[in-house]
């Protein structure tokens, strides 16, 4: 639409309207300054000598002379980026009866071009109201209904501009973005193909062509026409060129190469001395996407930091590095970079959607609700927000909620969507639907042999069951796809927990809580491990830790308890020294189960950029975390005998199971 934009305008340095200023100008009466204002081809020169022309006293100029200059100083004003003097320079023009049409869809390309969509289509169908049969009004409102949600209507209007002029690529290209909003992929590559064969250099047509491949999942046909766009663009198109091609490598998950593209994005930008905010942050938003998707998170952070230093108003730079925040646990801090983005563009869904994973992750499901409401209403076929309140649903045990939201997203998405199976599979699995949760991550997984988070998910079922192999073999294939994910640490770490390695647990379980701290499983599982490792004082401060840290699901409350009953089996006096307990005890007094299950962390649900994926959550079953070996025998007094009545005190009224250290 850019290029029609600027078409509409009247196109300054047209040949026609070169030659009709020339003829204007001969039969104009006027100063040799007014002259300029058909002769010049600088916007500044043409806006003077319409100035001049204009006001010029004594004028025998016709009604279209007056016509064509303030045509040809509305496209200089518009050219200037003096949009509400152009407008009104297209509607004089209109008053004086030349080629009203023209100006009309001057007005409507001005209108789309800063987003005004309803006064766009008011401008374009003025014009069509004059012309019926101006192609240009009908390729312009076929976009404004497109941005506007309507793409079968746009359709139409662009086989009406085609019927006008059958070989025009514009017609073409807007008819096969129409279709491609419309869910009609292979119709609207059937179009770039025509636009292509017509104009073989039309790169918007080969990047659409592109992206409607990739959404089909045919990545190799999707990065041959990106391979093609690079190949083609000069100059700062260049630069566009490689940032698409690093964002569709990434996305195929080729990140080494997509890095590679991005940086040489960068490089060519800093060599042509570009200075245009939007662009130069257009690289490090496709840097800061490839350094994310390969759990770089540091690296992910400094370039969105960066795409700001250019363009502070880059709403995939802060939703990227509110997401990056989101993943490290600083929810306010991610919710704010989200709310900066939604003042910008209201209807961001990937601002809107981690907003509400931000606060659903931090426990706040009102606020939760609310974003993913306004996701819903600001693109009803976006089924990642209703996937994502599936997930925050089922964690709280809403079983109807949760339900009805995975069944209308995957009636958005079709039942071959591997993320949208995977989701199910969570919500039945957090629902205790435990043989439906792996019946769905398998088919997940025959769908999308690289979903990451499928792997990790069927990990968690096997941890849950105890089948610490074939967790470990899920988890490795999850660390394949998703590297420096702080989930897939902690389920390594509970894995090694349950094989009673605590060195190995103590390890990976610090390595996750080194990124994300903020909830209660990890720390509780570490204490386990150091607990294991006879590191007390080290244990009880873990301990302590997880009782002041979120636990939003059965599971996590399950940890919660178990740091709080470790806790108090730790600090319990020994026999015959109720009145004085010591701080701590050696884990030789402490008694345990005798058979360790491992505990499965909650994983909230995480998407994606620009398209990204969900994370299940976890079970709603209670499952304990592994305690270390027995190494003594517990103690058996008169004090173990007082001291059980009070855990069965505490349990009746806290519903906390206590273990006091006695048989």
């Amino acid at each position: 639409m850019a290029s029609f934009g600027l078409a509409a305008l009247t196109c300054v340095l047209h040949p026609a309207f070169a030659q009709q200023a020339s003829r204007s100008s001969s039969a104009a009466s006027g100063t040799a300054n007014g002259s300029a204002c058909f002769t010049a081809t600088s916007p500044d020169a043409i806006v003077a000598g319409c100035d001049a022309f204009l006001a010029a006293p004594g004028q025998s100029a016709t009604s279209d002379q007056r016509g064509l200059a303030f045509q040809r100083r509305g496209g200089a004003r518009a050219a200037l980026g003096q949009t509400e003097q152009a407008i009104a320079d297209f509607r004089q023009m209109a008053a004086t009866g030349f080629k009203v049409h023209e100006a009309q869809a001057s007005i409507g390309s001005l209108e789309f071009r800063r987003q005004r969509l309803t006064a766009a289509e008011a401008g374009y169908r003025e014009a069509l109201k004059t012309n019926p049969s101006y192609a240009l009004a009908h390729i312009g409102l076929g976009h404004t209904l497109v941005a506007l949600g309507k793409p079968a209507e746009a359709v139409s209007h662009f086989d009406r501009a085609l019927a006008v002029s059958a070989n025009d690529a514009g017609a073409l290209l807007g008819r096969g973005t129409a279709l491609a909003a419309s869910g009609d992929l292979d119709g609207a590559i059937r179009s770039f193909d025509a636009a292509l064969k017509i104009d073989p250099r039309l790169l918007s047509a080969l990047y659409q062509r592109a992206q409607a491949h990739n959404d089909k999942g045919d990545v190799a046909k999707a990065l041959t026409d990106a391979d093609a766009a690079v190949a083609l663009a000069s100059a700062d198109e260049h630069v566009r060129a490689l940032v698409y091609r690093g964002r569709l490598r990434n996305n195929a998950k080729a990140y080494a190469d997509s890095i590679a593209d991005c940086t040489a994005a960068d490089a060519e930008a800093d060599r042509l001395g570009l200075r245009d905010g939007r662009l130069r942050a257009a690289p490090q938003v496709c840097l800061g996407l490839a350094h994310q998707s390969r759990g770089e998170l540091k690296e992910a952070f400094d370039s969105y930091q960066k795409a700001l230093s250019w363009d502070r108003t880059d709403v995939s730079a802060l939703a990227g590095k509110g997401y990056v925040l989101l993943q490290r646990g600083s929810y306010d801090d991610a919710v704010a970079d989200f709310r900066a983005a939604l003042k910008i563009d209201p209807k961001s869904q990937d601002a809107l959607r981690f907003l509400g994973l931000a606060y659903s992750d931090k426990g706040d499901r009102k606020n939760a609700d609310s974003a993913f409401a306004q996701a819903i209403a600001a693109d009803p076929r976006d089924p990642w927000p209703l996937m994502i309140r599936a997930i925050a649903a089922a964690r709280d045990g809403e079983r109807e909620r949760a339900r009805a939201d995975i069944a209308r997203a995957i009636a958005i998405t079709g039942d071959q969507s591997s993320d949208a199976i995977l989701v199910r599979g969570a919500v039945a699995y957090f629902l205790g639907d435990i043989e439906k949760a792996e019946a769905d991550m398998r088919s997940a997984l025959a769908l999308n042999g690289d979903n990451g988070q499928a792997w990790r998910m069927l990990a968690r079922i096997h941890i849950r069951a105890n089948r610490l192999d074939e967790a470990q073999r899920a988890l490795d294939k999850a660390a394949s796809l998703l590297p420096n994910d702080p989930t897939v640490f902690l389920q390594q770490g509970l894995i090694a927990l349950g094989r009673k390695d605590y060195a190995r647990a103590e390890r990976e379980l610090t390595r996750s809580l080194d990124i994300n701290d903020k909830h209660a499983e990890g720390f509780a599982a570490r204490g386990q491990a150091r607990e294991g490792l006879g590191q007390t004082a080290a244990a009880l401060a873990d301990f302590r830790l997880a009782g002041q840290k979120l636990a939003l699901d059965a599971d996590s409350r399950a940890a919660k308890a178990v740091a709080r009953q470790r806790l108090a089996a730790l600090t319990a006096p020994p026999a015959g020294a109720a009145s004085s307990p010591p701080k701590t005890a050696s884990p030789s007094t402490s008694a345990g189960p005798a058979t360790p299950t491992p505990v499965v962390a909650a994983d909230s649900g995480r998407a994606g950029n620009s398209g990204a994926t969900a994370s299940p959550p976890a079970p709603s079953r209670e499952p304990a975390l592994p305690t270390p070996e027995r190494r003594a025998e517990p103690y058996d007094s008169v004090y173990c005998r007082l001291v059980e009545g009070v855990f069965v005190h505490s349990r009746k009224y806290t519903g906390v199971e206590f273990e006091s250290g006695c048989r």
